[in-house]
């Protein structure tokens, strides 16, 4: 049977493409991923030189090769005029406004223009950042705002036997997942849990991660570097379960083993594997900056408040480590409140709460349904 679905380009296939776009149920509409030239000239000299602006990374040229009827882009422009719609977690352009005028000026222009047919937040506090940008910057916010929409992220509900889960426990398990372990709050969970393991409370902890960002040249908060983090593991093996890397089939078996996540980023702008690990029936503690405090609350999970005004803090190493101080007490706090409480009947009924808001909010069906009409629109109008 012939394949009459309309092909979307993208500049990648990657995870948050995945989350976003193509990976929904489309009835008319494929993906295929174009060459960047453009991204692989500029990759080539960062390897060669080590030094080299990233801003371009953002805007897709393929000088031009492909011809796509539509392009979709995560956080890029496109530098040829192509119809394209783009979703973005804060800015579009994706770059430092002020640091290139010129560029900012090209990006604006284009989202601005008949090309651009939609631009999509995937979260409140990326449209609103992103407004009080425009202002800032003294561009007419009216046009570029009418074709922006708020699209959240789509997760699939996994089924899972909560009761099992729950109620037929004895130990606590803990899971955090993510690869650029000091900015999504890895180093807060360790301070958290030497101490809860020092104190003998009986919880399990996983975690799977490539442990970027760390090396043996500088502990952070005098204490945690690649090695002493590596000994932490096998001084508590019988504790924790380390993983540098799973398939995402085995990721989501353990999500839905474990029964609370921990995601308490101080830096994230969304932090998609909380909202995995709610769709697995796991409810997870999350800080409240930018979507984290969208997706979560103390009614489906437990939520730390940090406040968004640290916007900066993933270039600040100085911050995160006070932050993670903050983290850590919390997490402990938490911990032990969950335990003193009846543990199973109150995960059991977060975990119930968390599933139920994932499949109102970030459902993939409607989703789909949602761009597939962006695109038929922006398409007919292209005819």
């Amino acid at each position: 049977m012939p394949d009459n679905k309309i092909t979307i380009g993208v500049d990648r296939l990657a995870y948050p493409q995945k989350l976003n776009y193509t990976d929904l149920p489309f009835k008319k509409y494929r993906f295929t991923s174009h060459f960047n030239l453009l991204r692989t000239i500029i990759k080539s000299k960062y390897l060669l030189s080590g030094n080299i602006d990233t801003t371009y990374l953002y805007a897709f040229y393929d000088f031009p090769l492909s011809r796509s009827r539509m392009y979709h882009f995560f956080n890029a422009v496109p530098l040829a005029k192509v119809p394209f719609i783009t979703t973005f977690e804060t800015l579009v352009p994706y770059w430092p406004w002020e640091k290139h005028p010129v560029l900012t000026k090209r990006g604006i222009e284009l989202i601005n223009s008949e090309y651009c047919q939609k631009l999509i937040s995937i979260s409140q506090s990326g449209y609103t950042i992103f407004k009080e940008s425009l202002i800032e910057n003294g561009i007419n916010e009216d046009t570029i705002l009418s074709k922006t929409i708020i699209v959240k992220p789509s997760v699939p509900v996994n089924n899972i036997n909560l009761e099992t889960k729950y109620l037929n426990s004895e130990q606590i398990t803990f899971i955090f997942v993510g690869h650029l372990f000091t900015i999504k709050g890895g180093i807060a969970i360790l301070m958290a849990f030497d101490e809860l393991f020092k104190r003998n409370i009986n919880v399990k902890l996983i975690i799977v991660s490539k442990l970027i960002g760390l090396d043996n040249k500088k502990k952070w908060n005098g204490i945690y570097d690649k090695d002493t983090i590596l000994t932490f593991f096998r001084k508590y093996s019988d504790r924790v379960d380390y993983y540098p890397e799973l398939s995402n089939n085995e990721l989501l078996k353990l999500m839905g083993a474990a029964h609370v996540g921990l995601f308490p980023s101080p830096g994230d702008t969304y932090g998609y594997v909380g909202l995995e690990m709610m769709a697995n029936g796991c409810p997870v503690i999350t800080t409240d900056v930018r979507a984290q405090g969208e997706y979560n609350n103390n009614d489906r999970g437990w939520v730390i408040e940090l406040g968004n005004e640290n916007q900066s803090i993933r270039e600040n190493r100085k911050n995160i480590e006070v932050l993670n101080v903050m983290i850590s007490n919390f997490l402990i706090k938490t911990i032990e409140n969950i335990l003193n409480e009846n543990p199973s009947i109150l995960l059991l009924n977060k975990a119930k709460k968390a599933i139920k808001y994932i499949r109102k909010e970030h459902s993939p069906q409607r989703n789909a349904e949602i761009i597939e009409s962006i695109y038929d629109n922006a398409l007919l109008r292209g005819e």
